[in-house]
């Protein structure tokens, strides 16, 4: 095994053990991926105490010595041949069951080796949000120092703070944790009660002579988990007491509490059933210790169990499977196919390329439904936090019970019941958004990513911590598959290009649903004989907003757009109205000198928010208040340009005064917390609301029976953006919001699109029009193939971030031309590889920082495997890597490119 050495001083290094002359068990060495303050690509080595040796195994959570500190790892492998240089021990174990399994092992590495991450970081993607833990640095205070037997070469400083001490150690209330150690306190505790009354400089130095003279040294305090399994007291009546003991009552007409208490558990519940100890609580005023002092007492039975936090637990539930629908012709078509794939054995991928509104979902269940009976487990992701609900509903329908939730909105105790739920098997289905990916499968079966396109399924180089992978979802699932042998069910209305493009080299399996279903018909109404019908994809009329200026309508919705939601008010039908933008403007300028006022920190416009009465950056948060005089010139003929979400809400209201308006953009959804996606999609779907207005989060698979009409008030945002993707993205929104309308056979012949734009003839918005996947994904491919981008090459983006300029420029500019002077000493050939920049970012001011960057690319197509020259660059890359931490981002096939 290939592991990372961790050298010590010849003084820190014990002494080996004498020879007995008998032979001698081999020792046991671990490789652990460690947590760092760098970016460590490969395991640490490490030998195994005796006293561990017998229950250490691979995927379990350990402490090891790093450096002066101690670190938490993950233990990758096991092997018994000693290495070349000195080991140190591992010191703890947490948790004697292995925390990841095998293949959860193997996938640490790939994410690693693929892109250039953290190990231990590529490894604690698989862990419950809040498991990790940190050591803390503590000062232990020498016994003979404790009892003030002191020497007489201390000065002021160094008694001060051995008194300190002792004074914090007598004072101290000892927790549960620190109960072995009585003479440690937290290194920062000490430092900020010392700094209190003296110099600050003068507590290292204290510190260190107190070492010398050994009267303290330096030791961790491993506080635990911030996670564990929720307890709670349950109880019920004794059976050997009986209510209706004349002895017993007289006895309790002088205790009135318990005989309340008794009586409420006697009226609630069966005699073995225990109640809940805070529902009892809630209902008779007393408090738990009570019932504990009843129970001593005889009349009580308590109990404590552990509770599972349920997020679902105020979602219906069903008591029996939903029946399946039967199958269009050609639903049952790709569903043979399907059928076919899963009963072979082996990994294998499919797209399924499903217009909206095609009965995708259906085949997802009945994938699922095949998986749980071979005794295998299956992940759907969606694109959305805010889909999860819907999917859930749908899923638990078919399958109660066995579903379970992962996403980043999850309180961190309903996160780990939900991971130790899935990891104990009892949870077959995992249901969530992008970190779904790495729930803790035990047979993994089946990966389902729906709307594969989408980039949220990208982890973004804003978010994660140093050394953190900023991988792709799409593409970890199919690594989990190759190691596994499950199968990876890829579905979209509208395709990336570069999946759709492996499916015409032959690494993807290519499945079509060109017709959209109508509304399911259950099997026990309908006989199987019988065709279910299909449904007309809505059609999409462009609007040129010119030609409404050159009319005179100077309104954000052009005459027809009105016209429509007039109509669709009337019929009591749904409306969605899309913009790609929130707030009520876009630019606050002044209209003498044009200036406009912008985030110091970002450089970008700040953004009007009026129900808010404040400016905000979209960027960072920043907050500004509403400007009065221009800044630069002093005017006050400041106005506002633009149209965001608000103002379009505004604008409805006013055409149309009962219409029940809701808005649903990132400012509505982060007002209401982690429930506030399922309030808003439960108000549409109730017909509580008439009208949605908002922005990409409703084009992302929402299914709403009574929507018969979208508009898209802004069609050419982010059309013309310096990124090869943003056509694209242009084609995949605009129809995947289309086809939000029309989706149940009661708005047949009235559901329609409108697309208002000031680009009629653009190809993206033409094809959008159509429904035409195949011409949009023609013409972008070709415009891909000339300009040299993905799928025709592998891209790596190289991003540094510092507070000068100056500084920031020169740094990409020295790695930009070491990569460069490597690639030329390893004679890697010119024409396999290029480099775009360096150059500032596109937002080259972020948070205070300013951001520059050079992509290198990788002159191979998508589908085909590294070659030599490829595999010789990255070697120098991951060489490159543990240098490039503080303030670098290196982001791996990067879907962003601004």
């Amino acid at each position: 095994m290939t592991m990372q050495v961790e050298r010590l001083t010849e003084t820190s290094l014990p002494l080996p053990p004498a020879d007995s002359g008998e032979p001698q068990k081999a020792r046991l060495y671990a490789e652990v991926a460690a947590e760092s303050q760098g970016t460590l690509l490969s395991g640490l080595t490490y030998s195994v105490p005796k006293e561990f040796e017998e229950f250490i195994q691979p995927g379990q959570l350990v402490w090891v010595p790093l450096r002066k500190r101690q670190a938490q790892g993950i233990v990758l492998s096991l092997g018994e041949q000693q290495p070349d240089f000195p080991t140190r021990d591992l010191l703890e174990i947490v948790d004697q069951r292995p925390l990841l399994a095998t293949y959860q092992l193997k996938l640490a590495r790939w994410l690693s080796e693929y892109y250039c991450a953290g190990l231990y970081e590529c490894a604690v993607l698989m862990l419950p949000s809040g498991f990790t833990r940190y050591a803390k640095p503590t000062l232990i205070l020498a016994n003979e120092a404790r009892e003030g037997l002191l020497p007489t070469g201390l000065n002021q400083n160094e008694y001060f703070l051995v008194e300190l001490l002792r004074q914090m150690l007598g004072e101290r209330t000892v927790e549960p944790e620190e109960e072995e150690e009585t003479g440690e306190v937290l290194l920062s505790d000490a430092q900020k009660a010392y700094n209190a009354k003296r110099a600050k400089s003068g507590f290292e130095k204290a510190v260190k002579c107190l070492e010398e003279y050994k009267l303290v040294k330096r030791g961790f305090f491993l506080p635990r988990p911030g996670i564990k399994p929720q307890i709670k007291l349950f109880a019920r009546l004794s059976p050997l007491i009986s209510l209706e003991d004349e002895s017993l009552l007289k006895k309790l007409a002088r205790a009135k509490k318990q005989k309340t208490v008794l009586e409420y558990i006697n009226t609630s519940a069966e005699l073995d059933y225990l109640l809940p100890a805070d529902e009892i609580c809630e209902a008779t005023g007393v408090q738990p210790a009570f019932l504990r002092a009843m129970a001593e007492k005889g009349l009580l039975e308590v109990e404590e169990r552990e509770v599972r936090r349920d997020p679902l637990a105020n979602r219906p539930q069903r008591e029996r499977a939903e029946e399946p629908p039967i199958l269009t012709y050609r639903q049952a078509q790709v569903w043979r196919e399907l059928l076919d794939g899963l009963q072979t054995p082996g990994y294998k991928t499919y797209l399924l390329h499903g217009v909206t509104g095609s009965g995708k979902t259906e085949l997802y269940l009945r994938a699922i439904a095949r998986t749980l009976r071979e005794g295998k487990q299956a992940i759907v992701l969606v694109p959305e936090i805010a889909l999860t609900a819907q999917t859930v509903d749908r899923f638990a329908a078919r399958f109660p019970g066995k579903v379970a939730v992962k996403h980043s909105k999850l309180y961190p105790g309903e996160a780990y019941d939900e991971w130790r739920r899935t990891r104990e098997g009892e949870a077959q289905i995992v249901i969530g958004a992008r970190s779904a990916v790495f729930a803790p499968l035990v047979n993994p079966g089946l990966i389902i990513i729906d709307e594969e396109h989408e980039g949220s399924y990208k982890q973004d180089e804003s978010e994660g911590r140093l050394g953190m992978p900023l991988y792709n979802a799409r593409e970890v699932a199919c690594e989990i598959g190759r190691l596994t042998g499950a199968k990876v069910i890829l579905g979209s209305a509208t395709p990336a290009i570069e999946s759709y493009f492996r499916t015409q080299m032959g690494e993807f399996k290519l499945l079509e649903l060109p017709d959209r279903v109508a509304a399911p018909q259950s099997a026990t109404e309908t006989s199987f004989d019988k065709t279910v019908g299909t449904l007309p994809l809505p059609p999409i009329q462009i609007v040129d907003l010119r030609q409404e200026l050159k009319s005179g309508n100077t309104s954000i919705f052009s005459r027809v757009l009105r016209q429509q939601l007039k109509q669709t008010l009337e019929r009591e039908h749904q409306a969605i109205l899309f913009l790609n933008r929130r707030g009520t403007a876009t630019v606050v300028m002044c209209r003498d000198c044009g200036y406009n006022e912008q985030c110091p920190d970002c450089e970008t416009p700040l953004v009007w928010h009026a129900d808010l009465e404040i400016l905000i950056c979209h960027r960072c948060g920043r907050h500004a208040p509403h400007p009065v005089r221009c800044a630069n010139c002093n005017s006050q003929r400041i106005r506002y340009f633009g149209t965001g979400t608000k103002r379009v809400e505004e604008e409805v209201l006013k055409l149309f005064p009962q219409a029940r308006v809701l808005r649903w953009d990132q400012d509505t959804i982060g007002e209401g917390g982690r429930d506030s996606y399922q309030t808003l999609y439960d108000k549409m779907a109730n017909h509580e609301a008439d009208i949605l207005v908002g922005t990409q989060m409703i084009a992302k698979g929402l299914d709403l029976p009574l929507v018969s009409l979208v508009g898209v008030v802004t069609s050419d945002t982010g059309l013309y953006l310096p990124d090869f993707r943003a056509t694209e993205r242009t084609f995949q929104i605009l129809t995947q919001v289309a086809g939000r309308a029309g989706r149940r056979a009661g708005s047949n012949g009235v559901a329609r699109a409108i697309l208002q734009t000031y680009t009629p003839d653009q190809y993206a918005i033409q094809a959008a029009s159509r429904h035409d996947y195949i011409s949009f994904y023609r013409q972008d491919l070709e415009f891909r193939a000339q300009r040299l981008y993905p799928p025709f090459c592998k891209l790596i983006k190289f991003v540094y971030a510092y507070p000068k300029e100056e500084r920031a420029q020169l740094e990409i500019k020295r790695v930009a031309s070491d990569l460069k002077f490597q690639f030329n000493e390893l004679d890697i050939p010119p024409e396999s590889w290029s480099m775009v920049g360096p150059a500032p970012s596109f937002q080259r001011k972020y948070k205070g920082l300013y951001r520059y960057q050079f992509v290198l690319r990788i002159h191979r197509p998508e589908s085909f495997p590294p070659d030599e020259a490829e595999l010789a660059m990255r070697h120098v890359i991951m060489r490159l890597r543990p240098q490039l931490v503080h303030g670098w981002t290196l982001d791996v096939d990067p879907q962003n490119m601004l």
